[in-house]
């Protein structure tokens, strides 16, 4: 991506977006909160945006540059399969949807968007792949984020559910 007078942005890692999201969901909380006690909405609104950057980010990531321009840029198949990894062995899959009632419209589009995305790919990896708390999920077998749903013992299933009780998320 060009920035202003045509200079190169750096590319941020995966990693790096994920981390960054975690810490504007932090943030958004945090503001949502200060609101609601103080009635100074500057903050939220400023947190939300910062939330919605974070999203389009990894949207760009999974998805590519699918903007207005004449020339679409696909994904960078390195960034999405290091997604991918993060969805099966983090907490990246519970953090999009823990957070949606966080999120504006348009933001809960683009992290359902992600979301689904990231439950139809499978990352194949001969290596061992360590998951956080319960050692290694797969040798020589394909690593699915379907897959950690079902063995994370439905929380991630549950807090879907749940957002149907939401009108404005379901």
């Amino acid at each position: 991506m060009f920035g202003l007078f045509g200079s190169k942005k750096p590319e941020r890692s995966p990693e790096v977006v994920v981390d960054g999201l975690r810490e504007s969901v932090k943030t958004t909380r945090e503001a949502v909160r200060l609101a609601r006690t103080t009635g100074d909405t500057r903050a939220e609104a400023k947190a939300r945006e910062d939330l919605s950057k974070h999203v389009s980010a990894l949207k760009v990531m999974l998805v590519g540059d699918l903007s207005a321009s004449e020339t679409a840029v696909p994904p960078a198949e390195m960034d999405v399969s290091r997604l991918i990894r993060l969805a099966c062995t983090g907490d990246l899959l519970s953090l999009l949807a823990e957070n949606l009632p966080l999120m504006v419209f348009e933001t809960r589009k683009d992290a359902v968007q992600i979301f689904n995305n990231l439950l139809r790919r499978g990352m194949e990896d001969s290596t061992r792949v360590t998951a956080p708390d319960d050692g290694a999920i797969g040798i020589d077998e394909p690593v699915t984020a379907v897959g950690q749903i079902s063995k994370g013992g439905g929380h991630l299933v549950m807090i879907l559910v749940a957002g149907y009780d939401d009108n404005e998320i379901a």
